[in-house]
């Protein structure tokens, strides 16, 4: 009904990856308004609606244009999510030192580049691997490095997540058990920094 009023494609699986780009922007929004603790249970959540589109998609009968627009929205939205979203609130954190910024804008630069790399080589390759860290793994990895009071190992985590994202190394992608242990673990999370 919504693809005969609005260009795009409306399902299960694109909806996830839209309500996950949501919670990142609200991440912002509470790291602009100084709640780290509420921006890193947003950024969590997003990383879950991330891990479970793709799980979404593939149950879906899709059309080849249905399939190629989902694979744009969610590099598109993991540049929101997993891109901007950690430097906001890494830099709302009060983490603006010099050494601070140069570790976001790489950070930054190296997860656009990996994305469109995945976008125009990797994304119909083989379905066993990625090429280089994922993105999202962000919203699991900034939330633990961030329990620690430590600006110095804050900042390498962004320098050390950059080359992740474009090390030509594969990595294998989550399955089976890993679809119960990723929520899992940001469980946990949510509850540590609630509990902060």
């Amino acid at each position: 009904m919504l693809k005969k009023v609005f260009i795009g494609y409306y399902d299960a699986a694109n909806l996830t990856t839209i309500v996950g780009m949501l919670f990142a922007l609200v991440a912002c929004f509470f790291a602009f308004e100084g709640d780290i603790r509420l921006a890193m249970v947003c950024l969590i959540i997003a990383g879950v609606a991330d891990l479970f589109d793709g799980q979404v998609a593939r149950k879906l009968k899709r059309t080849e244009d249905a399939k190629s627009f989902g694979v744009q929205l969610d590099s598109l939205v993991d540049v929101v999510s997993f891109g901007i979203a950690p430097v906001v609130i890494a830099f709302c954190s009060g983490e603006t030192t010099p050494p601070a910024l140069v570790a976001y804008a790489l950070y930054l630069i190296a997860a656009v580049v990996r994305l469109a790399y995945f976008n125009a080589v990797t994304a119909l390759g083989d379905r066993r691997f990625f090429q280089g860290l994922p993105v999202t793994y962000a919203a699991l990895v900034v939330p633990i490095v961030f329990l620690l009071d430590m600006p110095p190992v804050h900042v390498a985590a962004f320098v050390a997540l950059a080359v992740l994202f474009i090390v030509n190394v594969k990595i294998p992608k989550p399955r089976g058990v890993f679809y119960i242990l990723f929520p899992l673990l940001a469980v946990v999370l949510i509850v540590a920094w609630c509990l902060l």
